[in-house]
């Protein structure tokens, strides 16, 4: 078999390959606690395509076998990567966070867009951190209104609005 076929068949398998990851990892719940998983997933990339090449080699195909051992590194790639930006946009569905610092400490706001609710924590500069406030939210054209048991606060653009005293403006950053 000529170089430029091998050349060929690799990049249809590379094409091939990230379609079917793509589509197997769409298809999943990637919440954050299956992260671990890419510890399994990426060796399992490696090993498909290596055996796949050592079935090659006993039937006689040796030419296509040089081309399943060379897959295995982009196929393994792919799927570390696809996992990757898989479990990012499924987390962008369901999860929105900002922070903001007042004094020596930093705030963390998270919305969960599923359940309409919110939590608020802080961690200090020496350490200490914790998870003082939630409630729900409702969502405005103009922006969000955050309700919990003891404040009622509201975010505009990149601003948090009512946090500490009624009409207190904070810049916050949006983390994801």
């Amino acid at each position: 078999m000529k170089l430029s076929t091998k050349i060929l068949i690799l990049i249809f398998l590379v094409i091939v390959d990230y379609l079917l990851i793509s589509l197997y990892l769409r298809n999943q719940n990637l919440e954050p606690s299956i992260a671990i998983a890419i510890i399994v997933l990426v060796p399992i990339a490696f090993l498909i395509n290596i055996l796949i090449g050592i079935i090659f080699f006993f039937i006689k195909k040796t030419s296509l076998t040089s081309i399943f051992v060379i897959n295995a590194i982009p196929s393994s790639s792919i799927t570390y990567y696809s996992f990757g930006n898989e479990m990012r946009c499924q987390s962008s569905l369901e999860l929105e966070s900002w922070s903001f610092k007042r004094n020596d400490t930093l705030f963390e706001l998270n919305r969960y867009k599923k359940r309409n609710e919110f939590d608020m924590s802080y961690s200090l500069s020496s350490g200490s951190s914790g998870n003082f406030l939630n409630g729900k939210y409702i969502k405005q054209q103009n922006g969000i209104i955050l309700i919990s048991n003891s404040i009622k606060m509201r975010i505009e653009g990149n601003k948090i609005i009512g946090f500490g005293k009624t009409n207190d403006t904070i810049g916050i950053f949006k983390e994801r």
